[in-house]
């Protein structure tokens, strides 16, 4: 079901704003589409307000096709405010800002992981550019609050949390045309009644595949980190026996800034993290800790050398600074 309204569009005169209204159900998602526009301008312009309401996975389903789910249950809500500008040059300016609820959210892949949620509330204030050279640049804050979130994974290891506020301030995400990019942001966070239970596992071969999967989209040549200081073996592994860790609280303030140019990554990292009523339960054996702060500044750098050099068995080494 569709109906639209469109209001003084008109080719003679450019300048004037024309007005439009869209309401559709699809696949029984409410879609709300209101604004004004000046299509026929040489600088295009479009100021649009979105609504959508009962959005749920089966829904989107229809479109994407399965996700292997076995359940896929939750109901999406967004309420978003848009403005674009495409200017003769080529050149394409705009802001994104609004929010989206999830509600009642629980997904399972048997087997694998499962995931529930009571609620969840992002709120979203961006503005981004797309120059004439196609270089991309996105800037803004997300904030996210999320009630009695918890999982499982491999139904070996569980996790939850009664409540979690995560802020992202100062966000700055840029994409060069040459395929340089930067991610840097502020990040605040605070969580409450922290529960996990489960094995950790450490794998160094892991982290570099990520760092390697970094680096390659800066450049096109196959790479490996090439040895500087501190050695790690590809395959090495850090385990820690099956574990029981509550945490009461865990307020966390920091700063990330991640650059890739060239093929070369450098990550740099710093700030504070407190907890209180910490329990830490392995073996029969539990230790408390009333409270624990930690301030980390450190800084990594990766250089990358040809790939078809790396055996199973190499020593991978980056630059590190960490106080």
């Amino acid at each position: 079901m569709i109906s639209s309204r469109l209001e003084t569009f008109i080719v003679g005169t450019p300048m004037k704003l024309g007005f439009f209204d869209l309401k559709a159900q699809v696949n029984d998602i409410k879609l709300n589409l209101t604004g004004q526009a000046r299509p026929f301008a040489d600088n295009i312009t479009f100021t649009i307000d979105s609504q959508s309401n009962e959005a749920t996975l089966p829904k989107i389903i229809r479109f994407t096709g399965p996700f292997g789910l076995k359940r896929k249950d939750g109901v999406y809500n967004s309420r978003m405010h848009h403005n674009f500008t495409i200017f003769d040059s080529g050149r394409l300016e705009g802001s994104t800002k609004g929010t989206l609820e999830v509600i009642g959210l629980d997904y399972e892949r048997e087997g694998e992981f499962s995931v529930m949620l009571d609620r969840s509330d992002i709120d979203l204030n961006a503005e981004y550019s797309l120059s004439e050279n196609s270089d991309f640049e996105l800037r803004g804050r997300v904030n996210t609050k999320t009630a009695n979130l918890k999982g499982e994974a491999a139904k070996e290891n569980s996790f939850g949390v009664d409540s979690a506020v995560i802020e992202l301030e100062d966000l700055n995400l840029t994409l060069g045309a040459d395929k340089a990019f930067q991610v840097s942001s502020k990040i605040h966070s605070t969580i409450e009644n922290f529960e996990y239970s489960g094995t950790i596992q450490l794998s160094v071969g892991i982290l570099l595949d990520v760092l390697k999967h970094i680096q390659s989209l800066s450049t096109r040549k196959k790479a490996a980190l090439e040895q500087k200081q501190l050695g790690y073996k590809l395959d090495g592994k850090i385990s820690i026996p099956r574990s029981d860790i509550k945490v009461k609280k865990i307020i966390s303030n920091s700063l990330f800034d991640l650059k890739s140019a060239a093929g070369d990554v450098s990550i740099e990292t710093a700030g504070s993290t407190e907890g209180s009523e910490i329990n830490y339960s392995v073996s029969e054996r539990t230790t408390t800790i009333e409270s624990l702060r930690s301030e980390l500044k450190s800084s990594l750098v990766l250089i990358f050398k040809d790939l078809s050099s790396l055996r199973n068995d190499s020593i991978v080494v980056v630059r590190s600074l960490t106080t």
